[in-house]
């Protein structure tokens, strides 16, 4: 599948934040291809990223994975975070 350089990294930091990891916007901008990347196309693509998470986090959990749905709400809060970061108004 082809999409922007930066795809990969933004799906990635909403698991690294509910882990306790550092935060998302200050990593994805710390990287070369964060740094490039066109503004309105990350916030459009971590909103998306964002509903689905929280969405799927709604849903019965699959047999013999218990932890996914709460693991999606955790993943779905971190995006939301981020995403109310990015919205706020100031400085992005």
């Amino acid at each position: 599948m082809r999409a922007a350089p930066w795809f990969d990294l933004l799906l990635m930091l909403p698991s690294v934040g509910a882990q306790g990891g550092p935060d998302p916007e200050e990593v994805f901008r710390a990287h070369p291809l964060g740094r490039d990347a066109d503004p309105a196309g990350v916030t459009a693509t971590l909103a998306a990223l964002t509903g689905f998470f929280v969405e799927q986090s709604l849903l019965p959990a699959p047999p013999g994975l218990p932890t996914l749905r709460p693991f999606q709400r955790a993943q779905g809060e971190a995006g939301l975070a981020w995403l109310r970061r990015r919205l706020a108004p100031g400085p992005a």
